[in-house]
């Protein structure tokens, strides 16, 4: 019996497009329900900022996280909650890394919980997407 309903590279392939996308809207949509006003905030230039790194970032995560789904489909727990955990941790240690290429080495550390924070967001969003258009199975199939 097939672990999945869809094959996985269709996941590979469209998760790190479809992540900065659903997250500028999830973004967006809470600026809208706080019902915070920013006038010279521009969401495309947001979405474009967020598809010319996040594209390449999430290519990186989908192929770390390509391992750890490998080896849950060896072991027999290929289930989505397994998936999401193992992503958020390669969304956190990616988003940290990203961070400090970007910025100054001295000031890694600042603002630290908000970078772990985002980068656990864009993990579980990553493998939500992933185990959706994968169709992986909410309970272990053995």
């Amino acid at each position: 019996m097939a672990a999945t309903r869809r094959p996985l590279w269709v996941g590979i392939a469209l998760t790190p497009w479809l992540t900065p996308l659903v997250f500028v809207a999830l973004y967006a949509a809470y600026y809208v329900v706080m019902g915070y006003n920013r006038p010279g905030l521009s969401w495309r230039g947001t979405l474009a900022f967020s598809y010319l790194f996040g594209v390449p970032l999430g290519y990186l995560g989908v192929g770390l996280g390509w391992l750890w789904v490998a080896k849950l489909r060896r072991w027999h727990k290929l289930a989505v909650g397994y998936v999401c955990l193992g992503a958020c941790v390669i969304g956190v240690v990616l988003f940290v890394a990203f961070c400090a290429l970007l910025g100054n080495y001295n000031n890694v550390m600042t603002g630290v919980l908000e970078k772990l924070a985002i980068g656990l967001v864009m993990g579980l969003l990553s493998g939500l997407i992933f185990c959706l258009i994968s169709g992986i199975p909410f309970k272990a199939r053995d």
